[in-house]
This record gives C-alpha cells, structure tokens and sequence, in this order.
C-alpha cells in the first residue's frame, strides 16, 4: 500500500484522508480525485469506497464526476471479475495498481484536442471511440490512458450517434478542446 500511496503522490495528488478502507487524495491541477482501497470484496460492493468517496465529495466538488478508484486487493483474482469492475464505473472508474501510471498529472493549455464525428468504422484519427464496444468504465480507463499521451492538434474520432459530454469533460479538464459535430 505505500508503495501505491507514494506512486500517487509522486503524480502531484495530495493525500486528504486515511480510513480503514483506504486513502484518497485530490490534485487541484488536474481537478482529479483517487481513491486507494485497501480490499475489494464483492459481499461489501455497495460500500466498497464510498466513505472515501464522501470526503473528496465534501471537500472537492470535482469529485463527484472526476473520481478514479485505486483497487490495492480484490477478493477473487479472476480476470473476469477484474473486468467486471472496470467496466462498472457506478460512482468511480475502477483501475488496478498497475495502472497508476494513467493518472492525470496535470493541466496543459497549450495542447488543443478535437473531437470529430467519425465518417466511417475505419475513420480513426489519433484516437477513437469504438462504435462497436460498450461505452462503459473500460472505454472511459482507455480514454484516460489516452489523454496522459495527448499531442497538441490531435484527432479524437467518435460515432456521432452518441454523446461525447463525458469524454469532452475530462478532456477539457487537461487540455482546449473542441467539438464539430
């Protein structure tokens, strides 16, 4: 557990509180929050970081949509449960250690991203929303991991059937942004 809490903190994030449950930590740059949960069990799903979650809630109202969830351990090692927990992003998207590495650091204004409706299943610029897949907890995890290795003027395709609010939220929060519809 340290070694995760120091990895989040060398990320520029504060630490704002310790509970038996786990850590959280807010980094105003970014208007970012992380939880770091001690254990995930799927009999205490419904509380499962939401004590933490409350606190950066309180404190930080970036929180309630900009809250990304560090699970340390989880009860069952299957992949399948493991996948089943980052497509849920029911409150909080849901990552592993290994991926602390995709946190938002901070903010550059300097680099313009525009988001264009894809013209065809094969119009994908320098990042797209597949048409085909679920948008759910694992599309918006892509998306981040995405967003930590942005270039200024890239190209984020999306099918224009859906609505891209979400996505252009968090990437407005690092970088300019613009949407053609």
């Amino acid at each position: 557990m340290e070694q995760y809490k120091q990895q989040i903190i060398n990320k520029g994030y504060e630490l704002i509180a310790e509970t038996e449950d786990g850590f959280c930590f807010a980094n105003e740059n970014t208007s970012f929050g992380v939880i770091l949960l001690r254990e995930y069990s799927s009999k205490n799903d419904a509380r499962a970081g939401h004590k933490l979650h409350e606190i950066l809630k309180n404190k930080y109202s970036f929180a309630e949509k900009s809250t990304i969830c560090i699970i340390a351990s989880i009860e069952c090692n299957e992949d399948k449960d493991r996948e089943d927990l980052e497509r849920n992003e029911y409150y909080f998207l849901k990552i592993f250690p290994e991926r602390i590495n995709i946190l938002p650091e901070k903010r550059n204004k300097e680099i313009q991203l525009t988001f264009v409706p894809m013209s065809n299943e094969n119009d994908v610029g320098n990042y797209h929303i597949n048409p085909f897949e679920k948008l759910d907890g694992l599309a918006c995890v892509n998306f981040l991991e995405y967003l930590c290795k942005a270039q200024n003027n890239d190209i984020i395709k999306y099918p224009a059937a859906i609505n891209i609010g979400f996505f252009n939220y968090w990437a407005y929060k690092l970088y300019k942004t613009e949407v053609i519809k």
